[in-house]
């Protein structure tokens, strides 16, 4: 019996799936000679896949790290919940999240939906594309997230390898924004100013006081030594009415 000549149906639905793995899983992922009649149609005798990464059999995972800047009056609450939110997606995705670190309320480089400021939380976590995808979807969707960036740090991670380091202390942790740094810097400055005013204050003094001791001491009026002739003519006077 000859061999099976493939249906156009099965054509096209090669030809389909090849299209649509290869920009997912690269290029070099699958080994498909071409047709011998045609370099321009694709012959549906497509050799078994051939793996070219570890990643490739699922048993290991990508690491990336994200930025979030939140709107400055968001509550612990707030955040806590965005957390153990985006913590929850990446397990129900087979990815997880690995660290967190709230970075503190800032100064934005330019204004953000009218925000000046923003409050920098960092996420890193392990999974693929498709984790990456369905998180800034639902970040997207977040009226607290005012923008966000995703970086990969590294291929081909073992999971075991690291585990999470998200515990409920570390959530607590990561909620506490902390104080505002400008309202602390402000305090400082007015702190500054009020003992600076009061050391010019203290000097100021004591300059008043050492000029007080070195000035020398005042000449005695003239009306003072009249005082005497004045009074040695009064018992003369007085001697003389005697006489009369």
């Amino acid at each position: 019996m000859g061999a099976l000549e493939p249906s156009p149906q099965d054509l096209l639905a090669s030809s389909w799936q090849v299209d649509i793995l290869r920009p997912l899983l690269g290029h070099e992922f699958f080994v498909a000679p071409r047709s011998k009649g045609s370099n321009q149609h694709l012959n549906t005798n497509i050799e078994p896949a051939v793996v070219r990464s570890q990643r490739s059999l699922r048993t290991t995972q990508r690491e990336y790290e994200t930025v979030l800047i939140l709107k400055p009056d968001a509550n612990k609450s707030q955040i806590k919940r965005i957390v153990t939110n985006v913590q929850q997606m990446f397990a129900d995705g087979g990815a997880s999240l690995i660290s967190a670190d709230n970075w503190g309320l800032r100064t934005l480089a330019y204004p953000i939906k009218r925000n000046t400021r923003g409050i920098y939380l960092y996420l890193r976590f392990l999974g693929g594309s498709d984790t990456v995808l369905n998180f800034e979807q639902k970040l997207r969707l977040t009226e607290t997230v005012l923008r966000y960036l995703t970086v990969k740090l590294d291929e081909d991670i073992d999971p075991t390898a690291r585990p999470s380091e998200v515990s409920e202390d570390l959530l607590e942790a990561v909620s506490d924004t902390g104080p505002d740094p400008v309202e602390i810097e402000r305090q400082r400055q007015t702190e500054e100013a009020a003992k600076a005013a009061s050391e010019a204050a203290a000097a100021a003094e004591v300059a008043a006081a050492e000029a007080a001791a070195a000035a020398p001491a005042p000449e005695e009026a003239p009306a003072k030594k009249e005082e005497a002739p004045a009074k040695e003519a009064a018992p003369a006077a007085a001697a003389t009415t005697e006489e009369n």
